[in-house]
C-alpha cells in the first residue's frame, strides 16, 4: 500500500499505527481482545473467567431484585383488590417477572461458563 500524505502506510488521513507492528496495528480494543471484536465466539475469549464470574453474579442479583419487584406488585394489587368491596382489579407486571426470569437463568448461564474459563 502506498504511503499516505504523512509519509506513513495505511489510508489517507491516518497517522502511524499506534497499536503494534503491520501496516495498520492489531486493530481496536484493548490489550489481550480479539480482533474483529467478536465476543465469546469462535477461538477468541476477550473475557477472564473471574470477570465473567462476577458478571454472572451481578446479572442473577438484578434478575432477581426485578422478578421479586414484580411479584411484590402482583401480590400488594392482588391483597388490595381482593379487600376491596367491588371487587377492584388487580395488575400483574409480566413483563419485569419474565425479564428477572430471563436474567436469572443468563446470569445463572453466566456463572457456569466461567468455571470453564482460566
Amino acid at each position: 500500500m502506498p504511503p499516505n500524505a504523512a509519509g506513513t502506510p495505511g489510508p489517507a488521513g491516518f497517522g502511524p499505527a499506534p497499536y503494534g507492528p503491520g501496516p495498520y496495528g492489531r486493530g481496536p480494543g484493548y490489550p489481550g481482545m480479539g480482533y474483529p471484536m467478536m465476543g465469546m465466539r469462535g477461538r477468541m475469549r476477550p473475557m477472564g473467567g473471574a470477570y465473567l464470574r462476577r458478571r454472572g453474579i451481578s446479572r442473577t442479583v438484578t434478575g432477581a431484585v426485578i422478578l421479586v419487584i414484580g411479584i411484590v406488585i402482583t401480590v400488594g394489587t392482588y391483597g388490595a383488590a381482593s379487600s376491596s368491596a367491588t371487587g377492584g382489579a388487580y395488575y400483574v407486571p409480566w413483563g419485569l417477572i419474565v425479564i428477572g426470569g430471563l436474567w436469572i437463568i443468563r446470569g445463572l448461564t453466566m456463572l457456569a461458563r466461567s468455571t470453564r474459563l482460566p
